[in-house]
């Protein structure tokens, strides 16, 4: 559920599948969407979470942590 909320658009099949199997293998795994992959179309959006899910299927990682990048602030 943690997922659901905090990782958001950071989400499929493909992802869902290897962060278990990562933390079945007693690994950390933390998803926190900070909303700047919104604008991204369905082709784009799925490109970048099978990459995603590549990457944590391949880590031998103890702690995962995959996290979209916050806007950064403007100064006036």
């Amino acid at each position: 559920m943690r997922d659901e909320i905090r990782g958001r658009k950071l989400l499929n099949d493909a992802v869902r599948e290897q962060v278990m199997t990562a933390r079945r293998r007693g690994g950390i795994v933390t998803l926190l969407d900070e909303g700047t992959i919104d604008d991204l179309d369905g082709a784009e959006l799925e490109t970048v979470l099978n990459q995603l899910a590549a990457a944590i299927g391949e880590s031998t990682a103890d702690t995962i942590i995959a996290r979209t990048a916050g806007k950064a602030r403007r100064r006036p």
